[in-house]
This record gives C-alpha cells, structure tokens and sequence, in this order.
C-alpha cells in the first residue's frame, strides 16, 4: 500500500516541475523577443508607407520595423509607383541632389547614400526613373514623405 501512495506522489511532483519548466520557459522567450528586431522587405514596407500617406499632403512615416537591402537588390521609382498605385513619376528617392523643395522632405540622415547604394536616373521623370542597387548588405528604417503629391523615400542605416 505505501509504495502505491510514492508512485502518485513522483507522478505529482513530475507534473508540478512540468508547469515551472514551461513558466521558466515562457518568460524567456518573452524576453529574447525584445532583443529580435522583425526586418521588413523594401518594397513592401515602402509601398505600404505611401498608402499610409498618401490622402495626407505634407504628411510623412518613418518605418516602425528596420528593412534589409541585400548586396545586389535592384528597386526603381516606376515600380514602387506601380504596386503603391499612384502616378508615375511622382515618386524619388533621396541622395542629396533632389530640387531644393523636395531636399525639405529628405531630413538628415535620410539618403541613399553611395557608401551603400548606386543610384540612376532622374526625380519625378516618368521615362527616366530613379534606380538604386544596393552594393553591399545594409539594413535601415525607410522614410516616406509626401510632398503635395509627390512621394520622397529616404533610408537611416543602422549603425
């Protein structure tokens, strides 16, 4: 009769180390997601920031998640128009020689500079449109401003 009483007792003590490990478990990996920052893709991440500005002239948004460029990723003007749905040739990127109105809505900080990035074509030419192609892996916040219809895109590099 006794060693029946023992048998319950281990069983119980088995359950009761189960929950604290799960417990134990659970709070670190509440803990690890706070040193995991998600990473977004560019384009996805840039169009869904025109979206979000887009009814909103004079109005601008900063990426909440951080986004990877990859050493070689090709992104143009005319096709983050095309999947953010607005007109072609209003959307630039910033690196630092847009016109002087628009180098308002690239605040410091915010280009594609060429440490990272070679850039082609012209701001808010429709037959001519801007293209970056990440020349080393990089990851950042992207910047969406939109200035009067015009959509101006900037990039912070992580440090």
């Amino acid at each position: 009769m006794f060693n029946e009483k023992g048998q319950a007792f281990d069983a119980f003590k088995l359950l009761i180390a189960a929950v604290v490990a799960g417990t134990i478990l659970v709070i670190i990996l509440g803990m690890l997601q706070g040193f995991i920052v998600p990473v977004g893709e560019p384009m996805h991440v840039i169009t869904q920031s025109i979206s979000s500005v887009k009814q909103a002239r004079g109005s601008g948004t900063v990426s909440p998640q951080n986004v990877q460029f990859v050493k070689g990723d090709v992104m143009s003007t005319s096709g983050i128009a095309d999947q953010a749905g607005v007109n072609q040739g209003t959307v630039c990127f910033c690196n630092g020689t847009l016109t002087p109105g628009d180098l308002a809505s690239c605040p410091a900080g915010y280009n594609f500079t060429s440490i990272f990035f070679d850039l082609t074509g012209s701001c808010g030419d429709a037959d001519n449109p801007m293209v970056i192609t990440a020349t080393k892996d990089v990851s950042g916040k992207i910047r969406v401003y939109n200035n009067n219809g015009k959509y101006i895109i900037g990039f912070n590099v992580n440090a």
